[in-house]
């Protein structure tokens, strides 16, 4: 049978009746006839092995005779298609053993550790993160934009006209009460 080939639970079913029929069948014929019954026992079994097989690949060789052998057969059959009892290994990781439900949790927990390394309660998830920039999926470029209207004081800049007057009322230069030219005729009289 190949790896992949699987016993399905009607197959189980299937033999597991036809099992208790050979069963009930040698019974019937001990109770009745118990000269007979090496010959119905032998009939019996035969017939249950060839119907325990008959779901089997044409290639397969199942050599089963009696009931207990074909039920052996049939456990082997069902264990290969389990997995055949994969073994919980916490120490690797490979393609034939599996780790424990604890390991796989401790390896989550160390995952997300790791992600979030160390970043506090309020931004240690993508929402929180998202949440603080305003949920602004262009973040950068309304930063970039913004940095570029400040006044800067190492260069010269090229702003509009009403960017500049915004400026000046901003820090008070055109709201201002004094009246400079007036100032200027008293000081020099």
């Amino acid at each position: 049978m190949a790896a992949t080939d699987f016993v399905t639970e009607s197959q189980i079913d299937s033999l597991t009746t036809t099992i208790a029929t050979a069963v009930k069948a040698n019974e019937t014929a001990a109770a009745t006839n118990a000269s007979d019954l090496n010959d119905h026992e032998t009939a019996a079994t035969g017939a249950h092995a060839a119907s325990a097989i008959s779901f089997s690949d044409p290639g397969d060789d199942y050599t089963a005779t009696t009931v207990e052998a074909a039920l052996a057969e049939v456990k082997v059959i069902a264990d290969a298609a389990a997995g055949g009892g994969v073994s919980i290994n916490d120490a690797g990781t490979n393609s034939t053993q599996a780790w424990s439900s604890q390991k796989i949790s401790d390896e989550i927990t160390a995952a997300v550790s790791a992600l979030i390394d160390g970043a506090p309660g309020a931004l240690d998830t993508l929402n929180e993160l998202a949440a603080a920039i305003n949920d602004d999926a262009t973040f950068t470029t309304t930063v970039t934009t913004a940095l570029g209207l400040r006044v800067r004081v190492d260069a010269a800049q090229g702003f509009t006209s009403p960017q500049q007057l915004q400026g000046r009322q901003n820090i008070g230069v055109i709201t201002s009460t004094q009246d400079f030219a007036s100032d200027f005729t008293t000081a020099i009289a």
